[in-house]
């Protein structure tokens, strides 16, 4: 239906005179096979960064290393961006994205200063967002890469001067909003009113109403016209906000933060959740299973946390942990009073008058939160394979982690 409706418009823009030179689609559809050979393709950038990730997804079935978290976003990031830097480059794009991969797997030779630090210095170098901060390794998991960058590198005609349909996708959300897609209107004398309202919509604002009631000799309505100028105004400040970095960090923040949260759902129930789960005679429905598989090497390090109060704002004023047979030990300048309750309980005070922590009235040590920080990390960074254990820990895993 996609492609006979495009032929369909695009007939009816050249018989209205309008030249069409380029069209912008993504790849999910015949239409560009069913177009006449002079019209040009050119690929959406949006769709181009979805289909890179679902294919890379569809290998981490086959690869374990691409499902370590920020592997597959990481990839994704150094494809955009090589393409997004030579737009308009055909030659260049291609040779660019044929870097991609080696630098990936730790062959730095042909990489660019401008995107890849590793010539600056190579005794610093580490990956910021593959595992271990090294590179992947894997003739398999290499090969595979290289035939996807290939794929890639052979229509780099289509991938310079990319379009955006996003306009397109906002109209449809405005179309949908009159003619919901889950009634049916098509049978109906309305659905060319609901269209049109949302063409309205989408070239005069949220204002269209009153224009149309002019248009035709009526009162524009003083309440209709002042509530469509206040529509315009949301709809500025919300699109002018989502286009601050400001906005675009925190909503990829948010997005992390609730991939943590699945994950760790996910781990204090099990599968719940699965194509036919329920068919499976096997499926353990009583016990909760784990995630992780001990192998026996690892090391146990259980560790406790005492805080200012019960708050989730709580300030962090001891860190303590143990392996069995090396103590960890470290105390923390608070910013705020620890409460009376809690310092009953955990014998542990500070007077910010001399900056100094006591432990049942004797001095103690303390350093900043992110000295003891630093310290925890180098503790456990000795150990072999460390796991860590907290009791009653989940409410205070963001103080360490976030």
């Amino acid at each position: 239906m996609e492609p006979d409706m495009a032929c369909c418009i695009i007939q009816k823009m050249e018989d209205k005179g309008h030249e069409i030179g380029t069209l912008h689609a993504d790849n999910d559809t015949t239409t560009q096979s069913r177009l006449p050979s002079t019209i040009i393709k050119k690929n959406d950038k949006s769709h181009v960064k979805k289909n890179l990730a679902s294919s890379l997804y569809s290998l981490s079935k086959k690869h374990k290393q691409l499902k370590s978290t920020g592997v597959i976003p990481y990839i994704v990031r150094c494809f955009m961006y090589t393409i997004s830097k030579h737009q308009g480059f055909k030659e260049t794009l291609g040779a660019e994205l044929a870097t991609v991969v080696p630098h990936i797997f730790g062959d730095h030779n042909q990489c660019s200063s401008s995107w890849c630090t590793y010539n600056k210095d190579p005794t610093k170098f580490r990956y910021k967002h593959l595992p271990d901060g090294k590179a992947l390794s894997g003739d398999h998991l290499k090969e595979d890469l290289e035939k996807l960058a290939k794929s890639y590198i052979d229509r780099a005609d289509r991938l310079m001067n990319l379009g955006s349909t996003q306009a397109n996708e906002s109209f449809n959300n405005s179309v949908a909003s009159f003619a919901p897609k889950n009634r049916f209107y098509g049978g109906t004398k309305s659905l060319k009113a609901r269209i049109s309202s949302a063409v309205m919509l989408k070239n005069e604002g949220s204002g269209w109403l009153s224009k149309v009631n002019e248009n035709i000799l009526l009162s524009p309505g003083q309440m209709t016209k002042l509530h469509g100028l206040r529509r315009d105004k949301i709809r500025k400040r919300v699109r002018d906000m989502k286009r601050t970095v400001a906005f675009k960090r925190k909503r990829i923040s948010l997005k992390n933060k609730n991939v943590r949260c699945d994950r760790r759902e996910a781990v204090k129930e099990g599968d719940t959740y699965g194509n036919e789960i329920e068919l499976q005679e096997d499926a353990d429905i009583e016990t909760i299973l784990s995630k992780i598989k001990l192998s026996g090497e690892e090391t146990v390090v259980v560790f406790d946390l005492e805080t200012t109060g019960l708050p989730r704002r709580s300030d962090i004023t001891q860190l303590a942990a143990f392996d069995g047979e090396e103590l960890f030990n470290s105390y923390i300048i608070p910013s705020h009073n620890i409460s009376p309750t809690v310092s009953s309980l955990t014998g542990l005070s500070f007077d910010f008058h001399t900056n100094q922590m006591y432990h049942h009235g004797t001095p103690v040590k303390s350093e900043d939160l992110y000295t003891a920080m630093r310290d925890f990390i180098d503790y456990i960074n000795k150990k072999q394979k460390p796991i860590l254990f907290g009791h009653n820990i989940a409410a205070y895993m963001m103080f360490l982690f976030c």
